[in-house]
């Protein structure tokens, strides 16, 4: 079944799924969880996912207001557990960056899990900078031009 490309509504049903996706891949395995806090700035963020039969099996978050001074970071990036190695995790960010695109955005940028930098690295990101650490673990800052 080919996923279906879709930007997804704050506090809908499928943003709901999409928090579901990024607890269970991104959050639970570090034994943290979305909190309140994290569900009130998610209103700053586009959303976006591919659903297969009406579920998420990959989602991204867009920000167009960044941090430290950058814009246009992309977020939470998650595939489901059972649907990896399928070129899910390509299709998301090419989306995600497709969406930049449209709003203004010439260069997106991630906070890149060091075992997932190359991932990243592949579709054209490149390190800047050293590593540090964010949710307790380490990560590299990652951009690429759009």
């Amino acid at each position: 079944m080919e996923a279906v490309e879709k930007i997804i509504a704050y506090l809908s049903p499928e943003y709901h799924q999409a928090c579901d996706l990024r607890n269970e891949e991104l959050r639970i395995p570090l034994g943290i969880r979305q909190t309140r806090k994290d569900i009130e700035q998610d209103k700053n963020a586009i959303h976006l996912g591919l659903f297969e039969g009406g579920l998420i099996v990959a989602c991204a978050c867009l920000w167009p207001i960044g941090h430290n001074g950058k814009p246009y970071q992309i977020r939470q990036v998650a595939v489901k557990n059972t649907h990896k190695n399928r070129g899910l995790g390509r299709r998301i960010m090419k989306f995600t960056e497709n969406e930049a695109k449209k709003i203004g955005a010439i260069e997106v940028y991630v906070h890149a899990r060091l075992p997932v930098a190359e991932f990243y690295n592949k579709l054209g990101y490149q390190q800047e900078g050293n590593t540090f650490y964010e949710v307790g673990i380490p990560h590299i800052l990652m951009t690429h031009q759009l």
